[in-house]
């Protein structure tokens, strides 16, 4: 039995060389197999680069690099109801190779002029297609603005086709108006043009203020709110008004923009004039609120007295911002006042309220 045992363990000779040949085949042929495969993955993966490649976002074909593109542009008005249908006219302005100043909340946007105030189209799907000055490869940047529409820039593009298009963001400007608010240190609401209660401040007296809100309470609009500047009388007794902080809204929830007063005005001011801005403007959609809490009020040695005696008046103006296109250089412009040499107001209307101090 054990003799039968060893000699089926024992290979025959013959049968271990042709074991040997047909394992040389297997191995063979699995090399051959996996050199077909693996020329097949790099083939695949070099043609699926290069496709990529051709094909990422802002990627521009060889083969149409530097041919004329169309940029088909619409306005719409996002304060509307159903900004979707409400497609306005506004002068569309398209800058090439564009630069914008700062990157990140940018208040001025150079470079080449495709379009250069052309209205837009307002008939729902009708476009405005720039055609002159651009070419596959581009770099473009769209932006509509006018003293009826606030703008916000589009993006930055490439153009890695021969046709482009972008649906440019304007909001209808509400005309200069708005609710104003403001409490003094008691909880005591002012009353506009001296009626009800007074700012009340004796010699060389300073108030904090509780708050000063500004409401947009119009339907269907939107207030790009810049800052407010406070006129007083040339002669007026009020030395000082200063403050700074965040802009909240009147749930106390900061906008994430500073406020400070500030001596550079507008044009539209007086020297004697106390002015605040925003480090950017706030849109404020229908019935949104900005409001500031820390507005100090500082009398001279006479108090809040005229000569006779009976107080005096000052007047608060909110003022908002706008793009415009710029008469000094090859750009667009954020700012409350063109760049002209008598600047004059964009977007809205100054929205003015007057109101009294007492000694």
């Amino acid at each position: 039995m054990k003799n039968q045992i060893r000699q089926s363990l024992i290979i025959p000779s013959n049968r271990l060389g042709n074991t040997k040949i047909i394992a040389a085949s297997v191995v063979t042929m699995v090399l051959l197999l996996a050199a077909f495969i693996g020329y097949t993955v790099w083939s695949d993966q070099k043609q699926q680069t290069a496709f990529d490649k051709a094909n990422e976002p802002g990627a521009v074909p060889d083969t149409l690099t530097g041919k004329a593109a169309t940029y088909s542009i619409v306005a719409k008005n996002q304060a509307a109801d159903n900004p979707q249908t409400s497609q306005v006219n506004v002068p569309v302005y398209v800058i090439k190779a564009p630069t914008l100043t700062p990157v990140d909340n940018p208040t001025e946007i150079t470079g080449a002029f495709v379009a250069d105030g052309t209205v837009s189209s307002a008939t729902l799907g009708t476009t405005t297609d720039v055609t002159t000055g651009i070419n596959v490869g581009d770099k473009v940047l769209g932006i509509a603005a006018n003293g009826t529409y606030y703008g916000i820039p589009g993006p930055v593009e490439t153009l890695n086709t021969q046709s482009g298009d972008e649906v440019l963001k304007v909001y209808a400007t509400n005309g200069g108006d708005g609710l104003i608010s403001i409490k003094d240190k008691d909880d005591n609401t002012l009353g506009q043009l001296g009626i009800g209660t007074n700012l009340t401040l004796g010699s060389g007296q300073s108030e904090k203020l509780k708050y000063l809100r500004f409401e947009q309470n119009k339907t269907n609009t939107a207030y790009y709110f810049a800052g407010f500047f406070i006129d007083v009388n040339v002669t007026s007794n009020l030395t000082s008004i200063k403050g700074s902080g965040n802009a909240q809204d009147s749930d106390a929830v900061s906008y994430g923009v500073t406020y400070s007063d500030t001596t550079t005005g507008l044009e539209r001011t007086q020297r004697d004039d106390f002015t605040f801005r925003l480090s950017y403007p706030v849109m404020l959609i229908e019935f949104d609120s900005i409001q500031f809490n820390d507005i100090t009020f500082t009398a001279d040695g006479d108090g809040c007295n005229s000569a006779a005696g009976d107080g005096e008046d000052f007047v608060f103006h909110f003022f908002d911002a706008n793009w415009f296109r710029s008469a000094k250089s090859e750009s667009m412009r954020l700012g409350s006042e063109d760049d002209t040499v008598t600047p004059t107001d964009v977007g809205s209307a100054d929205r003015s309220v007057s109101y009294s101090c007492t000694a």
